[in-house]
């Protein structure tokens, strides 16, 4: 999930936002994109998201094995923006 550039001085607060919408419709969110994760993770664990359920990762193969590992058959995994190749080559080759 890339940061949104062009909020300039409502960067933060949107952010916090997102983060907020995370907790409330996510079980878990994998970041993969450091900047703003700070405020994305302040919004989620203000709406009673455990820390250890929103993660920043940069790594495909690591992002891949938190998929694999944390979402069985039927669970829906939104991935938003910059997206790594590789990421994707390792979920469709599953």
């Amino acid at each position: 999930m890339p940061c949104l550039i062009e909020l300039g001085k409502k960067s933060k607060e949107v952010h916090q936002q997102i983060g907020k919408k995370i907790a409330e419709v996510c079980d878990m969110a994998v970041i993969t994109t450091k900047d703003k994760f700070e405020d994305i993770k302040a919004g989620a664990m203000n709406n009673r998201m455990p820390a250890d359920k929103i993660i920043f990762n940069e790594n495909p193969k690591k992002t891949f094995q938190l998929i694999t590992m944390s979402c069985k058959s039927g669970d829906v995994i939104l991935l938003e923006g910059g997206r790594p190749k590789e990421l994707i080559k390792l979920l469709i080759n599953r």
